[in-house]
C-alpha cells in the first residue's frame, strides 16, 4: 500500500485544508458597495470616500427589525448622469448596510432600466421580482457570500432606491 495516499495521511491533508480556510476566509469583508465592507467603523468608511460627511438622516433601510442608522452620507453620487444620495447605515459604530436614493425626481423612473441592468451585469439576473401594485417594484438579489440587494422602483412618485445590506 502506498503511504502517500494512505487514510490517514488524506484525512490529515483535509484537516489542514479546512484550517486553512477558517482561519483565511473570515479575512475578507462583505463587500456592500464600492469598497465599503460590513463592519468598518465610519472612520474607515471615511477614507474610502473623501467627500462624504457626518451626518443623520431620516431614510430607513427597509426589512430591518434592529437599530441602524444612517451617520454617514453623500449628498451626490453621480451615476448613469442622476444624482443620488449615499447612505451608509451603522450599528455600534460598524457598518451594516449602504442605500443608494435617487434625489433628481424626474430622472428616478427613467434611470431604473440602466440600474437595474448594471446590476444584472454585475450580480446576474435577479432572484426574486416583486409587483406590490402595478406601479411599485421590488427585485432581490442574494449573492454569494451572504450581502443581499434590493432595487425599489416606483413610477407614480418616481422612487428609486438600493439597498445593499448583508443578511440577518
Amino acid at each position: 500500500m502506498n503511504k502517500f495516499f494512505s487514510p490517514k495521511i488524506n484525512m490529515l491533508r483535509y484537516f489542514i485544508s479546512c484550517t486553512f480556510l477558517f482561519l483565511v476566509l473570515p479575512a475578507y469583508g462583505q463587500e456592500l458597495w464600492h469598497g465599503a465592507e460590513k463592519g468598518m467603523s465610519t472612520s474607515e468608511v471615511q477614507k474610502i470616500f473623501p467627500n462624504i460627511e457626518e451626518r443623520e438622516e431620516y431614510l430607513s433601510i427597509s426589512g430591518r427589525s434592529d437599530d441602524i442608522e444612517p451617520l454617514l452620507v453623500i449628498d451626490e453620487y453621480k451615476l448613469f448622469d442622476t444624482y443620488f444620495k449615499v447612505l451608509f447605515f451603522f450599528k455600534d459604530n460598524k457598518l451594516e448596510a449602504v442605500k443608494l436614493h435617487c434625489i433628481e425626481w424626474d430622472k428616478c423612473y427613467y434611470t431604473k432600466d440602466m440600474m437595474l441592468s448594471s446590476l444584472r451585469d454585475e450580480f446576474g439576473y435577479e432572484a426574486h421580482t416583486r409587483k406590490i401594485n402595478t406601479s411599485l417594484d421590488i427585485k432581490y438579489w442574494m449573492l454569494d457570500d451572504g450581502v443581499n440587494i434590493r432595487m425599489f422602483s416606483e413610477k407614480i412618485s418616481n422612487l428609486l432606491s438600493v439597498d445593499f445590506q448583508v443578511s440577518e
